[in-house]
């Protein structure tokens, strides 16, 4: 609630809503440094123009994302992303993670020590994610991740039907296969939230393009 106070609306927003005073003044406070107010004004140029070509070529309602095909795809593939993240399980793990380890044979104390070390190798490889992932894609991280995922959980059913309160080895295994689940769950929890940001029509990369190739005579 209090950092929601400190965030600036959305430039594009502003021209949108032909507040183009304010929308430089927010160019102004997020990028100039004292000797870029060219860079910022050619920012709100180009903000500024394809808005204008967005306009031009299409009348944008809030239901085009569900009649326009394309666009209708994308909603699915940002919607599923999400979905499918969550649909790993997790959460079970976070919010259950305990009581998963109560039936292994753990007294409390134990349990949240390795649930708190994993949360932290967590932060810690969502951290190293983001800095690759400009030069991995989007694509190929969640296809490896939802493949040793799977054979993670796959491993613990097959362990959890045996489970003996005193082979401390299998409780030991166990305990691993959460671990790498969640190193493996890294790249999907990561992209499943910036995803959505590079497919869904920001209309400067749908239009916009269309836009400067009719400025340049394509």
């Amino acid at each position: 609630m209090v950092g929601v106070w400190f965030l600036t609306e959305s430039p594009r927003w502003l021209v949108e809503k032909g507040r183009h005073e304010e929308a430089k003044a927010v160019l102004h406070k997020l990028h100039f440094n004292g000797s870029n107010a060219e860079m910022v004004e050619l920012e709100y140029r180009e903000i500024r123009d394809v808005v204008a070509a967005d306009r031009a070529n299409i009348d944008i309602k809030w239901y085009t994302i569900f009649t326009k095909p394309s666009w209708r795809r994308r909603l699915l593939l940002g919607a599923g992303c999400q979905a499918f993240c969550q649909l790993s399980g997790i959460n079970v793990f976070s919010y259950y993670g305990p009581r998963i380890y109560a039936l292994l044979g753990f007294n409390t104390s134990t349990s949240l020590e390795i649930i708190g070390i994993n949360g932290t190798f967590g932060i810690l490889e969502i951290t190293g994610m983001l800095l690759i992932l400009d030069r991995v894609g989007c694509k190929k991280p969640p296809i490896v991740s939802a493949f040793f995922m799977a054979l993670c959980l796959l491993a613990n059913a097959a362990m959890s039907a045996h489970i003996d309160g005193e082979n401390t080895n299998e409780l030991r295994a166990m305990v691993a296969m959460n671990f790498v689940y969640q190193f493996f769950f890294s790249p999907t929890g990561t992209i499943s939230w910036v995803y959505q940001s590079e497919i869904f029509p920001s209309r400067s990369e749908l239009r916009g393009t269309r836009y400067l190739h009719s400025r340049i005579g394509l």
